[in-house]
């Protein structure tokens, strides 16, 4: 992700209120010098992109109100970390719009457990060699 639109992002988070300046600042502490490991976050999960900032994950998170087609056209390259996966699972959206997918399928809201689960499944689902794929996260992994 281009450093310029993290900052744009970061500042206009800060201005609508939906982070403070404390966590911006640590947010793009934590964007400085990161490699390509790239998530993308749905709106609904404001918070759990902190987290798994603090993971050393380069986040970026989707803007309120954002079509499903815009979404898509963003993820390239990139896995995104939503609990909306039905709308993002068909293989024939992941193939063209070379995305991976991250399908929270629980209730819980616990940022710090989920992103744990996140790192978890990252790992043991190797993006990297595969990216167009979809892996779920359930109770079961919390």
């Amino acid at each position: 992700m281009d450093t310029k639109i993290i900052i744009e992002r970061l500042v206009n988070r800060l201005l609508r209120g939906t982070i403070s300046g404390e966590r911006a600042v640590d947010r793009l502490l934590c964007e400085m010098g990161r490699g390509s490991r790239g998530l993308v976050v749905d709106q609904h999960l404001y918070g759990l992109d902190d987290e798994l900032a603090r993971l050393n994950y380069t986040t970026d998170t989707v803007e309120p109100g954002m079509s499903d087609p815009k979404i898509k056209k963003r993820l390239r390259n990139k896995v995104f970390v939503t609990i909306n996966g039905r709308h993002f699972k068909n293989p024939k959206d992941l193939q063209k719009f070379r995305y991976g997918l991250i399908w929270i399928q629980t209730d819980r809201t616990d940022f710090k457990l989920l992103a744990k689960a996140v790192e978890a499944k990252l790992r043991v689902s190797n993006f990297a060699g595969n990216l167009m794929q979809t892996v779920r996260i359930t109770n079961a992994d919390l």
